[in-house]
């Protein structure tokens, strides 16, 4: 009976009790603190990926415009070219170059004129007594 004096016999419902209550309120706060954070960050994030996609947009349309102008430089660059070839391929300038190097207009005796032989039209395969002639 000493020992059931020192010792106080334990109360577990008070002490159950007392450590839930700090833990749930605990919980109960980093739970409020998430719900505020959540709330808090959509809106930025919402708003920052408009911003990203609104620069998106402008960059493509300032690429749009680079190669829209790159387009007519080109185009422009073209028709130079196409009016160099035709003036360069002009029968008078081939004359004249002609002429400077010496050369003269052929006359009719000095082109000849090669007219390719006929062709024999044959059927293939061809019959086998044209193949091998029997005497």
């Amino acid at each position: 009976m000493i020992a059931a004096r020192i010792l106080p016999s334990p109360e577990p419902q008070r002490r159950e009790r007392e450590q839930t209550r700090p833990r749930r309120a605990a919980a109960m706060r980093r739970a409020i603190w998430l719900r505020i954070v959540v709330c808090a960050s959509l809106p930025f994030l919402l708003v920052m990926a408009y911003v990203a996609l609104f620069a998106h947009v402008t960059s493509l349309g300032y690429t749009y415009a680079r190669a829209e102008s790159d387009l007519q430089r080109a185009r422009a660059e073209h028709l130079q070219l196409e009016d160099e070839v035709a003036r360069l391929q002009s029968p008078q300038r081939l004359a004249a170059m002609a002429k400077r190097l010496g050369m003269k207009d052929p006359g009719t005796e000095m082109v000849v004129r090669l007219v390719p032989p006929p062709t024999v039209a044959t059927r293939w395969p061809l019959p086998l007594g044209t193949i091998f002639r029997m005497r």
